[in-house]
């Protein structure tokens, strides 16, 4: 028998009930994307819609997905080595 997840909030720890009629707007999984990592959390609607109120009306465009691309491949980030010549040009770690 297929389990159901039920998914409670984590900034007031209320379930979060399923409502299509709400689109992107209803509770859920949210990922905010930083430059370096993402947030993953689970809001209720109410918790949800203060990021609309903030941020809609700034946003230049929306990106289909909207995870961090190639998150995957963390370990190619560059990295500064130290030399007797001083501070080398940054080399990737995934660089053999």
């Amino acid at each position: 028998m297929p389990e159901r997840t039920v998914m409670v909030c984590s900034k007031c720890g209320v379930t979060i009930d399923d409502d299509p009629m709400l689109g992107d707007k209803q509770g859920g999984r949210v990922h905010i994307v930083m430059p370096g990592f993402t947030w993953d959390l689970v809001l209720c609607t109410k918790h949800k819609q203060p990021l609309y109120d903030l941020y809609e009306d700034c946003v230049d465009r929306v990106i289909p997905g909207g995870t961090a691309v190639g998150a995957d491949t963390i370990r190619y980030l560059p990295r500064v080595t130290d030399s007797e010549d001083g501070v080398q040009p940054p080399q990737f770690s995934g660089e053999k």
